[in-house]
C-alpha cells in the first residue's frame, strides 16, 4: 500500500536535500537525487520524492508494518524541512 504526502518548502530546494542527504547518511538511509526528483530506502522504509513549485511530493511505496502513517508523515516532515 502506498501513499503520497505533499508540503510546502520553506526555503531553496537545493539547500533541503543537502540537509536531507546530510540527515539520511546519519540515520542509515540512502537518498540518491537532486533539487528536483529522487528516492529513498532504508530501515524498511522506500519511497520517491518530486519537487516543484515550492512544494515536495513524496510517494511512500513500502513501510514498516508497526510504524504508524502518522510517524511517517511526521518524520518526513522533519527530514525535508527546515
Amino acid at each position: 500500500m502506498s501513499r503520497k504526502i505533499e508540503f510546502a518548502l520553506n526555503e531553496d530546494p537545493q539547500l533541503v536535500i543537502k540537509r536531507a542527504r546530510q540527515a539520511a547518511e546519519k540515520n542509515g538511509v540512502h537518498l540518491v537525487g537532486d533539487a528536483s526528483a529522487g528516492k529513498f530506502t532504508g530501515h524498511g522504509l522506500d519511497g520517491q520524492y518530486a519537487i516543484a513549485s515550492g512544494t515536495i511530493a513524496i510517494t511512500i511505496r513500502r513501510k514498516p508494518m508497526l510504524v504508524p502513517w502518522s510517524m511517517i508523515e511526521s518524520r518526513l516532515q522533519e527530514f525535508f524541512s527546515a
